[in-house]
């Protein structure tokens, strides 16, 4: 067996190797190691390992079984990036197996009242261990192997990266990139009820990500049954920022940030507020008129906007916490910071006059067309 072993490794055929490092494959045929080449050859030491891990596995030994399967699995990544895409079912085969005995050995220690570790050893490049440093490794590895292109991947392992992908590059706040990796992933998934789970997980960026770039999500989407948490919590963030109703969303932030901090996007919907606010602005010129104005009438509009609760106690006892955020303005001096800041960044064209306290705006599409990346 240890020939027709090393045979199918000479013809690089993966998948008849990946038979031979299969943990839970019951039907697995017995081998024997000749010990004078296993010095000599690393995938004789790999199946010795692999074999260690069997054996105590079979002895629900699940915390040794992890340690020599672990041990397997770093030694093939390291000579993983020599090989060629032959090898992709065994790599798949080990970390499948490494994670199943990992939960395996967490299961065992929780019985025993003690801290569950292996997994977090084993895995640490998941992003519900908050490992994000370690996932930066793993994608400059990627990047710097030689692996054939993502688009030969099954569609099912391309969605995943995608998510998790998308998910690091949202915590760097790079939020263009994440944007294309989150929206790829959604537009893959089938419409069908058993990815609806996965289209929620999507959806959960994409929504304040698509109101960066000034598109909002329909009434139709927001409404399904499985986008209920979605809807209640996003809803009022989707109005207010429309509408330019800084009450409505400054009541909304306090309201629902457990929440928002619970799915990562609490530091995003603060950014939203800069959307609210240029459109309360753009409303305020639609009336107005004109492409000169003064710069107490923004000041105007966003007391008004605040104010607009005033005869509410219990809104009015929330709204004074938003003074611990800084969302209050006192003078012109605040408003004219904020239409500043929007000139610069290009949500709004034009310029301001100090001295005359004036905005400026371009007769040509003074709001041009939103889009924050």
């Amino acid at each position: 067996m240890q020939e027709t072993f090393l045979n199918h490794i000479s013809n690089e055929d993966g998948n008849a190797v990946k038979s031979f490092f299969s943990l839970f494959d019951q039907n697995q045929l017995k081998i024997i190691i000749n010990p004078n080449q296993l010095k000599k050859n690393i995938w004789l030491q790999l199946l010795f390992d692999h074999l260690q891990a069997k054996n105590h596995l079979l002895k629900s030994n699940f915390q040794t079984a992890f340690n020599f399967q672990n041990g397997l699995a770093q030694k093939f990544h390291g000579i993983f990036k020599d090989l060629h895409r032959w090898a992709l079912p065994i790599l798949y085969t080990i970390n499948n197996d490494l994670f199943k005995l990992a939960n395996e050995a967490d299961i065992l220690l929780i019985q025993q009242n003690q801290k569950p570790v292996n997994v977090e050893e084993g895995l640490r490049t998941s992003q519900k261990l908050d490992q994000t440093n370690l996932c930066k490794n793993i994608t400059r590895a990627l990047e710097a192997s030689n692996l054939p292109e993502l688009s030969l991947y099954p569609l099912s392992h391309r969605i995943t990266y995608s998510y998790y992908q998308g998910m690091l590059l949202f915590s760097q706040e790079n939020y263009k990139d994440s944007y294309m990796h989150f929206d790829f992933g959604f537009r893959q998934l089938r419409s069908s009820e058993e990815h609806s789970k996965n289209r929620v997980l999507f959806l959960k960026y994409l929504i304040p990500l698509n109101i960066l770039k000034g598109i909002y999500p329909t009434k139709k989407l927001m409404f399904k049954p499985e986008n209920y948490k979605l809807n209640l919590i996003y809803s009022n963030f989707v109005k207010s920022c429309s509408e330019g109703d800084l009450n409505l969303f400054d009541l909304s932030l306090i309201k629902f940030e457990a929440n928002l901090v619970e799915f990562g996007t609490f530091n995003l919907i603060e950014k939203l507020r800069f959307v609210c606010l240029r459109n309360l602005f753009k409303k305020l010129v639609y009336v107005v008129g004109g492409n000169q104005l003064s710069l107490q009438y923004f000041l105007f509009a966003v007391k008004f906007s605040l104010k607009e609760s005033e005869g509410d106690e219990e809104k009015k006892k929330e709204n004074e916490l938003t003074d611990d955020i800084n969302f209050s303005y006192t003078d012109s001096g605040d408003v004219e910071c904020k239409l500043a800041n929007m000139i610069h960044n290009g949500l709004i064209k034009g310029y301001m006059d100090h001295d005359k306290q004036m905005i400026v705006l371009s007769k040509a599409n003074p709001f041009p067309t939103l889009n924050f990346f």
